[in-house]
């Protein structure tokens, strides 16, 4: 065991660093369903899914929730949608993307290695992978432990933090370009755990709630 020095980068809104990488990009977006509230997606500003739509010349969505996909299909101004598993991604017939983005799934996969290993395959010569985790030592999860309480998705099953997340990256042919903490904007949480997170940014933008990534597949 030794200590690693790690980034202090601070990304202070995932969604609008996410677009700003994806304009005019042909665009994979694994688990592009997100919330499971579809109307709340359809009549709202904020899916990434959409927004995406609007800003890359071309978006194909993959996501396991087949019921969801289903229902979506018949929007036709979302792009292409399609039922598939992260993790199996080479049953899938698509040509390279220019941007793979995984943004909070990584945590919910039995199988990450399988999955990056499929996202890099789907890469474009010069593509790139957006990846966002939640972060393992966000200061508003950890205050809870010591009162006995951990503060966790029920779907999770796995915790990242910069060296895991890099050291699964670089095993699975990957090379990290830029690694930073991502800040919640405050349309997208509670007001005290916005001000919790703005308070871990102070810190050390080691602290906030999520971890945001670009790499690319090495030669």
């Amino acid at each position: 065991m030794k200590p690693y020095k790690l980034p202090r980068r601070l990304v202070r809104d995932r969604i609008a660093w996410i677009l700003e990488q994806s304009r005019g990009k042909r665009v994979l977006h694994l688990g592009f369903v997100g919330h499971p509230n579809l109307q709340r997606h359809l009549e709202g500003t904020y899916w990434l899914h959409r927004r995406l739509v609007e800003v890359a010349s071309e978006v194909v969505g993959v996501d396991s929730a087949e019921h969801d996909v289903a229902r979506l299909q018949a929007h036709e101004d979302l792009g292409t949608m399609l039922y598939g598993d992260a993790e199996r991604l080479d049953e899938l017939d698509l040509k390279p993307f220019d941007l793979v983005i995984a943004g909070e799934i990584l945590e919910h996969l039995h199988r990450p290695g399988d999955a990056l290993d499929g996202m890099r395959r789907k890469l474009a010569p010069g593509g790139r992978l957006l990846i966002t985790v939640p972060n393992a030592y966000c200061l508003r999860r950890m205050i809870r432990i010591p009162f006995g309480w951990e503060m966790v998705h029920h779907d999770h099953v796995a915790y990242y933090s910069h060296r895991t997340l890099t050291r699964l990256l670089s095993s699975h042919g990957y090379a990290v370009e830029f690694a930073a903490g991502y800040r919640v904007p405050p349309d997208q949480s509670t007001k005290k755990n916005y001000l919790l997170d703005r308070v871990a940014s102070w810190i050390s933008p080691n602290l906030c709630d999520g971890l945001a990534y670009r790499a690319r597949a090495e030669a």
